[in-house]
């Protein structure tokens, strides 16, 4: 099963986000994927420090990280300062994050497919045109700074593949979603 959480009528940085999940949505060519817009930090449930998830309606949040059930995670973490000169055009550094079980996604590969998973991401994310001069960030504990990722730390390790594309994201506050 393929989803793509969106949201109704985005605007500012959530329209730019969304633009860009849909893309990557449409054209990744990943199947069993399951794809989130923006996630918040909250804190997590009996542990320490915050954990990641999506709203979901409802006053309902879903955890984002990995799930066995699919071959693929993807969502954007937004960086907490939005710079602006004038007070009109923003600037965010946004991580799109890919949990993936490279195993699942590239059967037919001996190998750590973990490049094949980066280069179809890249790929997707440039189809976009949003997201500045991205980045591939493959460091979990930098990808989740000041996160609880007790459940996630062996993430790296074979079939899984954590990894993120960082880039700057431009917008204006009532910048709409077009797609």
């Amino acid at each position: 099963m393929v989803m793509n959480h969106t949201i109704e009528n985005p605007v500012g940085i959530d329209a730019k986000i969304q633009m860009v999940q849909n893309v990557i949505f449409d054209k990744i060519g990943w199947d069993n994927i399951e794809v989130f817009g923006k996630v918040f930090k909250n804190p997590s449930k009996g542990k320490k420090g915050d954990t990641v998830e999506a709203y979901i309606g409802k006053n309902e949040y879903a955890d984002v990280f990995t799930n066995d059930k699919k071959n693929a995670n993807i969502f954007f973490i937004e960086d907490s300062s939005h710079s602006t000169n004038e007070g009109i055009l923003y600037k965010n550094e946004v991580l799109v994050v890919f949990m993936v079980n490279l195993k699942k996604l590239y059967p037919e590969i001996a190998h750590r497919a973990d490049m094949e998973a980066e280069q179809d991401a890249m790929k997707a994310v440039k189809l976009s045109r949003i997201l500045r001069n991205p980045e591939i960030e493959k460091d979990v504990t930098a990808i989740f700074s000041k996160l609880n990722i007790e459940s996630i730390k062996l993430s790296n390790m074979q079939p899984q593949h954590v990894f993120a594309l960082k880039g700057e994201v431009a917008y204006y506050l009532n910048s709409k979603c077009n797609n």
